[in-house]
């Protein structure tokens, strides 16, 4: 079992449960695996866990990383300078021809990890279809035929369906890697995670450069939960371990908070900044009180009080903002919590 780090308190954040669970599931065998999900969401660590659950501490985990890597040479990063296998002889028959220091060679009896798939060209994708259905390559152009034990795990964007739609992704290879499918939600579909998942980068940002650990206080978590991050996890905690390191305090406040967020479109805040003042106020006002309703899991009543207002003027704000609220369902839950 990996630890509650490898995926930001995995096992306490409800969104995320299921993705425990798919990773476990994942675990118990070794056919391919597709993480889909939005860059920063964490696919990667997610990839390592896998990997690490399987019980073979020595097996290698080797990440091919597409987008970076020239389409001329990905054959040659994956299959070596052996070449292609003798197309003479008829497909059913032929034997993947993998070479030493390739990245495939290196994978044998452990995991290929690979982001960004579509950037394979179609003749290499080819190849690499084949090799993981049969399970066994030969070594260079005269070496013996082995078996090839790799398993592959790819990282794709929710739209990887189009990409085997349009060609991009060959059909014989998805079925190869998407045996098992893991969905990552982005940070803006679990907000009411956003302050553990804080504290959890925090705690850990401030051991490794070897300071005290510090809090974030209730006001810092509500503007944390309500902002919209694009970047996901992966900005989230840029903006932390700038936080470690510019507060001195023991606790990170909601100014500090504040001086570090960039509101002039930068890649650390997406704010619409073709809307005159007002709009602008009005729309973090509802994602403000939309973040601290559902920091408190829906409770009216402690959500007015952590804000600083009465109960039926923040009722009358949720109207206003179009925040849906059950007003009978909280209000009995105020009566239940005052039994």
């Amino acid at each position: 079992m990996f630890t509650e780090d490898a995926l930001g308190l995995i096992e306490r954040t409800s969104p995320l449960r299921d993705v425990l669970t798919q990773v476990e599931r994942a675990a118990e065998n070794r056919n391919g695996v597709l993480i889909c999900g939005e860059p920063g969401t964490g696919r990667g660590i997610v990839a390592r866990a896998i990997h690490a659950c399987q019980g073979r501490p020595d097996a290698p985990f080797v990440p091919v990383y597409c987008a970076g890597t020239d389409r001329a040479e990905i054959e040659t990063l994956l299959f070596g300078a052996a070449g292609a296998s003798d197309h003479h002889t008829p497909a059913s028959h032929r034997c993947e021809r993998v070479s030493n220091g390739s990245t495939i060679h290196a994978a044998i009896g452990g995991t290929i990890y690979f982001r960004n798939p579509e950037e394979v060209p179609t003749r290499s994708q080819s190849r690499l279809a084949r090799l993981l259905r049969d399970q066994e390559c030969q070594l260079g152009s005269r070496g013996p035929i082995v078996p090839c034990d790799v398993r592959p795990i790819v990282a794709a964007d929710p739209d990887v369906e189009s990409m085997v739609a349009d060609g991009r992704i060959r059909i014989d290879l998805f079925r190869r890697f998407s045996a098992n499918r893991i969905v990552l939600p982005p940070l803006r579909e679990r907000r009411s995670d956003i302050p553990a998942l804080a504290q959890l980068l925090l705690a850990n940002a401030c051991k490794k450069i070897g300071l005290p650990v510090k809090a974030i206080d209730s006001s810092a978590n509500s503007v944390l939960s309500a902002m919209p991050w694009p970047g996901n996890t992966r900005e989230l905690m840029g903006l932390i371990e700038v936080l470690a390191i510019k507060v001195a305090d023991e606790t990170v406040s909601l100014d500090a908070v504040l001086e570090c967020v960039r509101l002039d479109g930068s890649p650390k805040a997406s704010w619409n900044l073709g809307t005159t003042l007002r709009a602008a106020r009005q729309h973090f006002e509802r994602e403000y009180i939309a973040a601290v309703v559902a920091q408190f899991h829906g409770r009216v009543p402690d959500a007015a009080r952590s804000l600083g207002i009465q109960r039926t003027n923040l009722y009358r704000k949720l109207r206003t903002l179009h925040i849906k609220a059950d007003r009978e369902k909280h209000s009995g839950d105020a009566r239940m919590s005052r039994g």
